[in-house]
């Protein structure tokens, strides 16, 4: 029994000598105390605040304020003793280093929201009085003249400079962590804080060096003033009474022990009002695939926030939080997946964001060919924002790389185009009610196909909105860029009855099989209002609807090998079931717009060509090269899996032809290399 008293013993020991504050490491180049006063000094009230906390939050203040000071007492209640030890910071709290630090005036609002995010409470008016009987270093209050601008940076910034002076004074016998009092007011929990009818910020303290406060307790100004001569005293929640842990906080609202902490009575609500925080989710984001099995993320920040992120291989079960290291925004995958789904939440330290929409990314050797774009983001029946899925699995099954982002990162610039083949746009059923294309993603998608871009696009509203319902401008994209005119809302305008499509013959998708879209019930949602479109500017119908007679819902351009290549699918190419039919209808796109009948891109790096592609018992291989040696053509599947190696010595007049009789119908990915030269292109193969 007496071994098991003592272990308790060294336990509460332990306890009540090595407590410290609640927070990370100081960040290496974090701002002193100078620099940040230059920070805040132009900030109004609500930004300095945004600011304080956000450096309290990422740990940047003062070492020596981590280590807690032990403040014991002793209280007998009702004919009971009671031993009490709680934990305060050693000086008023302060930013920045211990040679340069800035003690930091703020609203009772802010000084709550770091207690509670701190686990600590403030001061009562005993708290105060036992605290600065107990501090080993009593300094003399500095008081300035009182004047409107008592409440400003640059007054907080001369006081702070007058205290330091008299702290330095006494370094040398009294050094950085010692218990210090008389310097500031403190703002402390009271009952004064809920009397009026307006809340009041509650001050008390500042004693003179004979020990008498110059601050009777004091709640005569609104809740979110403060001036220089106030101070924020954080004391650690969770005391120690009678060698039991006990909340701070709770004993305040107890009727029967507030007098441990408190001389004016219970005190039912002990804490400052904090406004509920909403933190709004993550809009303009992308998830970059940079190859070598790692992606990047590039987010349009909030300052004072903090973003996480959730990995999924399926994009619907997601693990917990990770933190972004926003300096260095990378992740690095070994996955028996070929792609990687996230969402990220925003927070501010204390209030985590919804989750974001869900992005998407390849996770391999090579950096990504494709962007997808979600666009679709009406709060519609059956949007569960995470379409995305569909359109990553269908490109990552034509074995080809790809990105993601938001519409909004699009149009705030977060991806270089210049550098991106291909867009897939998700529009789902967008609509008038949010635009389905604004001025802004509109104008980013003409810069686009007007410098050789790729586009695939699909949506059941965007004629609708844009074409029948559109201002001059609208139309005028709508028929110059998707090079499409309205018809009608649904074929025969008829909502909900028809649901399949099937390829117009001589078109690049002549080999596909009947398209069906969803009515609801295969797991996405009703398709209603299909658009009927036709054609313009040069622009060739690919798919119509099944039933009604010349009713088209696709589009396709090519203006050249050099150019703008176009396919606009009017309905969501999510909503196409099974997922067979979406691979190869995805296969079918890919191949129209990424393939080539010239040896060169637009960017004038050299292409391997492939054809014919679709292909039945044999493809043949175009390079860039009249003769190539020493050459080797590798043929994957859609799970990786090389199915055909075949080395040449020399490939003559830079064209070869190698059999595919063998290989099941499908989409495969083909690899020559050369002359330390790598190229890759995709082809179909289909039964004769």
């Amino acid at each position: 029994m007496k071994k098991i008293f003592l272990f308790i013993l060294l336990l509460s020991s332990s306890f009540v000598f090595c407590q410290t504050l609640n927070l990370p490491a100081r960040p290496t180049n974090s701002y002193n105390g100078s620099q940040f006063v230059s920070v805040i000094n132009s900030l109004e009230l609500e930004a300095r605040e945004d600011s304080i906390f956000y450096q309290v939050s990422i740990g940047n203040i003062p070492d020596f304020q981590r280590n807690l000071i032990p403040i014991t007492i002793s209280e007998t209640l009702a004919s009971v003793n009671y031993d009490i030890t709680y934990f305060v910071i050693p000086d008023y709290l302060a930013i920045g280093c211990d040679t340069n630090y800035f003690l930091c005036p703020m609203t009772p609002v802010l000084a709550q929201r770091i207690a509670n995010f701190t686990d600590c409470t403030l001061t009562t008016r005993k708290m105060v009085n036992e605290i600065y009987s107990a501090a080993t270093v009593k300094l003399a209050p500095v008081t300035m003249t009182p004047s409107a601008e008592m409440t400003t940076v640059p007054y907080f910034s001369t006081h702070n400079a007058s205290v330091w002076d008299q702290r330095s004074a006494v370094l040398a016998t009294h050094p950085l962590g010692e218990l210090v009092g008389g310097n500031k007011k403190d703002v402390v929990i009271s009952n004064g804080i809920y009397q009026t009818d307006y809340n009041r910020v509650c001050i008390y303290g500042w004693h003179q060096l004979s020990g008498t406060p110059i601050q009777p307790l004091y709640n005569g100004h609104i809740l979110m003033y403060a001036d220089y001569s106030h101070g924020i005293r954080l004391v650690q929640n969770e005391a120690i009474v009678n060698g039991i842990p006990m909340n701070i906080t709770e004993i305040l609202e107890s009727s029967t022990l507030y007098s441990l902490f408190s001389d004016e009575g219970q005190i039912s609500v002990p804490y400052y009002p904090v406004p509920e925080i909403e933190i709004a989710s993550p809009k303009s984001f992308a998830m970059e695939a940079l190859g070598s099995n790692t992606i990047q993320f590039i987010i349009n920040t909030e300052p004072g926030l903090y973003y996480y992120a959730e990995f999924s291989e399926d994009g619907i079960n997601f693990m917990e939080n990770t933190l972004i290291n926003l300096s260095n925004p990378i992740f690095e995958f070994y996955s028996s997946e070929s792609l990687i789904y996230s969402r990220i939440k925003a927070s501010d330290g204390e209030h985590f964001s919804e989750p974001s929409e869900v992005l998407a990314a390849s996770v391999g050797t090579f950096p990504g060919e494709i962007l997808i774009v979600n666009g679709f983001d009406r709060a519609t029946a059956g949007n569960t924002y995470n379409f995305v899925i569909q359109h990553a699995e269908a490109i990552n099954n034509c074995i080809y790389n790809f990105s993601s982002c938001t519409n909004e990162a699009l149009t705030d610039s977060l991806l270089d185009l210049n550098s991106i083949p291909a867009l897939d746009y998700i529009l789902g059923e967008e609509s008038s009610i949010d635009e389905s294309l604004n001025s802004e993603e509109q104008e980013v998608i003409a810069g686009f196909l007007d410098n050789g871009g790729r586009l695939f696009i699909s949506g059941s509203e965007i004629a609708w909105d844009l074409d029948y319902l559109g201002s001059i401008s609208d139309k005028a994209f709508f028929n110059n860029y998707l090079r499409a005119q309205y018809v009608m809302d649904a074929p025969n305008n008829l909502a909900s009855t028809y649901y399949e499509m099937e390829a117009v013959p001589g078109s690049f998708a002549w080999w596909l099989e009947p398209v069906f879209f969803d009515d609801g019930t295969h797991g996405t949602y009703n398709v209603a209002y299909p658009d009927v479109i036709e054609p313009i500017n040069g622009s060739e119908n690919f798919i119509a609807y099944t039933g009604p007679e010349n009713q088209f819902g696709g589009v396709c351009y090519e203006a050249g090998s050099y150019e703008e290549r176009l396919v606009y699918l009017a309905i969501p190419f999510e909503t196409i079931y099974p997922e067979e039919a979406r691979n190869n209808i995805m296969g079918a796109v890919l191949g129209y717009l990424l393939g080539t009948s010239e040896n060169k891109e637009k960017n004038g790096q050299e292409k391997l060509v492939v054809y014919p592609n679709p292909c039945t018992d044999y493809l043949q291989i175009s390079i860039p090269k009249e003769n190539a040696e020493n050459c080797i053509i590798r043929i994957y599947d859609n799970l990786g899996r090389e199915l055909i190696c075949n080395k040449i010595l020399n490939i003559e007049g830079g064209s070869y032809s190698i059999s595919t009789r063998n290989l099941k119908d499908g989409i495969y990915k083909i690899i020559l290399s050369f002359d330390e030269q790598v190229f890759v292109e995709s082809f179909v193969k289909m039964k004769n």
